[in-house]
This record gives C-alpha cells, sequence and structure tokens, in this order.
C-alpha cells in the first residue's frame, strides 16, 4: 500500500499562513522590488536623448567626462534627494549659520592655493612645519590652515601628522593638467570685492554693476589693461570650460560633418580646438578681440596642431563683422549673451544675421533658468551664477529663461523659433536655423 500523499497547504489555515508568509512575502517584495527597478532603467532608457557620436573621439576627450543620459538622469534627482534630506534634518539654525560662514570655506581654499602650500604638498606626504620653512611661511598659521583644509577634503593626515593632497586638492595645483587654480584665484580677488559693492551699492542704486562701483570701470576695460589678470582669467574659463565642452560635443549636433565651425567671442580657442579634433573635415574660424585671440589664439591652435585647419580673425562682435565670416555654417556664442543686456545681445545677434547665409545657425550655450524644478540644485546654482553676472559685468547683464531667449530672438528679426537641446551639463544650448 502507497503512503497517503501529503494534503496540500489550505491558504485559509491561518497556522498554515503564519508559518509561510514571511518567506513568501520576502519573495513577494523582492521580486516586486526589481521588477519596479527594471521599469524605471527600461523608462530611463527609452525616454533618454541619444546624444551625439563625433566622427572621432580622441582617447582625452572631455567626453569621457559626460555620464550617459539614463545615468545623469537618474543621478541628479537622487543628489536633490539626499540634500534636501540632509537639509530637513539639520535644525534651521545650524543652516543659518553654516550659511553665514560659508565664505570662511573658500578664504581657506584661496589662503593654501595663493601661498603656494597645495603646490608644496606636491603628491606629499610632508610635514606641516618643515614645508611652511620652506615656502617661508610661519608654521604654526600655516599647520592651522593645513588641519582645515583636511577637514573640507583638500588633504589627508596620515597618523604620523604629514599631509598629501586628495584627488580635489589636486585639482589647485599648478602643474596638474586641467587645474582650477586660476579659477580659485580669481573667484577670490576682484570678484569677491564686486559681488560686496553689488550687495551694498548696486542693489540701491541699479545704476552700475559691482566691479564698477569698487573698481571705477567694467571687468572688461579693467583686463584690457592688466594682461596678468587677463591671462588668469583665460586659464580660470578654460578650467571651467572642460566638462562643458564635453557636455556641448556630446549633444550639439554639427550640421554636416565638414562644417565651418566659427567660434564667436571664443577667446583662445578651446572650444574650437576640440570640435576639430572631433570632427577631422570640419574646419574653423577663431573670433575675439585683438588683444584676446590675436596672440594667445593663434598661438594656441598652432599648439593644437589646427594651423592648417582654424584661422583667427579679430574684431567686435558690436561692429560689422568681416566679410569672411559669411561661409560659417555655424556662430557658435559660447558664455557671450549672459555677460550682456537685452540691447547689447540684440545688437550681437543682428551682427551676425547681417552677414549668415541661408542655411547656416545661430548657436549660444548659456545658463537657462527654470527648466528644472524650483528646488533643484542646477538652478540654485543658476540664480547665483545670475548675481555674479550682476556683480562682475556689465549691468544687464543676467541669465535668462528658454522664453527671455526667444524673445530676443524675434527682436532680432530672426523668423524661425529657436530650438533648445538638453545638455548633460548646467549649460543648455539654444540653436537657431537661418532659411
Amino acid at each position: 500500500p502507497h503512503a497517503p500523499s501529503p494534503e496540500p497547504p489550505d491558504p485559509l489555515d491561518p497556522a498554515q499562513s503564519r508559518s509561510q508568509s514571511p518567506s513568501m512575502m520576502s519573495f513577494s517584495c523582492s521580486s516586486i522590488g526589481a521588477a519596479l527597478l527594471a521599469i524605471l532603467v527600461a523608462a530611463l532608457i527609452a525616454t533618454s536623448p541619444k546624444g551625439v557620436t563625433p566622427n572621432v573621439i580622441p582617447d582625452d576627450s572631455y567626453t569621457n567626462l559626460v555620464p550617459p543620459w539614463p545615468i545623469f538622469r537618474a543621478l541628479v534627482p537622487l543628489s536633490d534627494f539626499f540634500q534636501s534630506a540632509a537639509a530637513a534634518l539639520t535644525p534651521p539654525n545650524v543652516r543659518l549659520l553654516n550659511l553665514a560662514t560659508s565664505f570662511w570655506k573658500s578664504e581657506v581654499l584661496y589662503a593654501l592655493t595663493k601661498n603656494g602650500v597645495i603646490d608644496a604638498v606636491g603628491d606629499g606626504p610632508v610635514y606641516c612645519g618643515a614645508l611652511a620653512k620652506t615656502i617661508k611661511l610661519d608654521p604654526a598659521v600655516t599647520c592651522r590652515y593645513m588641519n582645515a583644509g583636511v577637514k573640507l577634503g583638500l588633504f589627508d593626515k596620515d597618523s604620523d601628522g604629514a599631509f598629501s593632497a586628495t584627488e580635489m586638492g589636486k585639482l589647485v595645483q599648478g602643474n596638474t593638467t586641467g587645474n582650477m587654480r586660476s579659477f580659485v584665484l580669481m573667484i577670490n580677488e576682484e570678484s569677491r570685492d564686486a559681488w560686496r559693492a553689488a550687495g551694498v551699492k548696486s542693489i540701491k542704486t541699479g545704476a552700475k554693476s559691482g566691479f564698477h562701483e569698487n573698481f571705477g570701470t567694467e571687468f572688461w576695460e579693467y583686463h584690457e589693461s592688466r594682461p596678468e589678470k587677463s591671462k588668469q582669467f583665460d586659464e580660470a574659463m578654460l578650467a571651467v570650460s572642460v566638462g562643458m565642452i564635453g557636455a556641448i560635443i556630446a549633444d550639439y549636433p554639427l550640421p554636416k560633418p565638414d562644417a565651418i565651425f566659427c567660434d564667436i567671442g571664443g577667446g583662445q580657442g578651446s572650444l574650437l580646438a576640440n570640435v576639430l579634433h572631433h570632427y577631422p573635415n570640419a574646419t574653423g574660424i577663431l573670433f575675439d578681440l585683438p588683444n584676446v585671440a590675436g596672440t594667445t589664439g593663434q598661438s594656441f591652435l598652432t599648439k593644437e596642431g589646427l594651423k592648417d585647419r582654424a584661422k583667427v580673425i579679430t574684431g567686435s562682435f558690436f561692429d560689422e563683422l568681416a566679410s569672411e565670416l559669411q561661409q560659417c555654417d555655424v556662430f557658435f556664442l559660447k558664455f557671450i549673451l549672459h555677460d550682456w543686456d537685452d540691447e547689447s545681445c540684440l545688437k550681437i545677434l543682428r551682427n551676425i544675421k547681417e552677414i549668415a547665409r541661408p542655411g547656416s545657425e545661430i548657436v549660444n550655450a548659456d545658463f537657462v533658468r527654470e527648466l528644472r524644478p524650483a528646488g533643484s540644485s542646477m538652478e540654485t546654482s543658476i540664480a547665483l551664477m545670475d548675481i555674479n553676472m550682476l556683480a562682475s559685468n556689465p549691468m544687464g547683464a543676467v541669465e535668462r529663461t528658454f522664453k527671455d531667449f526667444k524673445t530676443l530672438y524675434r527682436k532680432a528679426g530672426f523668423a524661425e523659433d529657436p530650438q533648445l537641446i538638453p545638455l548633460r551639463d548646467l549649460m543648455s544650448v539654444i540653436r537657431v536655423r537661418l532659411n
């Protein structure tokens, strides 16, 4: 005789239900969680922009710094969530104290950079007292600044008390490729004074920028008569533009592989050089003031091996543009329009429109406000940059919304509506094609 078969579990029997529910519930929850995650990932991939694949991607391409679109779209709100959660768990008085004393951090960074402390650390490890004597600083004070640098993530300090530069600290060492030393110095020197003047003078009169209020002249004229400051500014802009240039190349589609790319107000030509390195059949023109493009621009492009593919034309975009620019397929304005008031922007756009041939396009790359949720950290950064425009540039310089840009282009006489091209960056691109 066969043994009787076991009875199947009775789902209505509470005892059996209780004995099986933990494992079943665990399996069920993990399965649902995995399914939801898979759906979210699939949705992110399906709805994300595809980006652009240039003809060539050099080994040292700045596009290597740009994350894939699905990851970028996931990490930005995730970062905002954790920042919001941290703020919510911090008492208001502590948040206010942190806000009021936030300049202390930049002053420590500035002191360690300006006095060559971070440079002297090198790869480390070094002892602060000995280092201070080497670069003729007071040992006790230097050690206190370096200890503060540890708390800010600029240095590591081992159990013997020796200091080494962190990866972030190395970014302000002058011998590091792509270092941000010039930016740290620039933003904590004249820019600091311009901010204070904007907050106590410009805010009352609305007549002059903070820079003009403090120094008696505008930013551009001040730098024109001080070559060392102009050089510092160029180096600072190059340092902070690395990720932005990578994002532009990764998401802005050149109209054709052999396009003539014209970098208007392009400084020494870093954007132009990077575009040409990614599009070997393209050529370009660097256009800027004689004291900018005429010297450093030509030498930079030659150093980049682009002497035969890029040429320099000097002039002002407020004047009638050179006839050679009629051949441009792309007039690219990176961080130009936000430097000027509406009337000045209209002058720039109309001058380009006057010589641009049908089929060409005008592209401006700027921080565009109100593209993201109000509480986004990226919107906060743009709001602060808007104050920086008020402090550092002629009155009327401003960060604009996409609607503002559409109004500018319409007033400048462009028939076609601008197209917004999002980037994996704080910056966005706006493109207008000429019929």
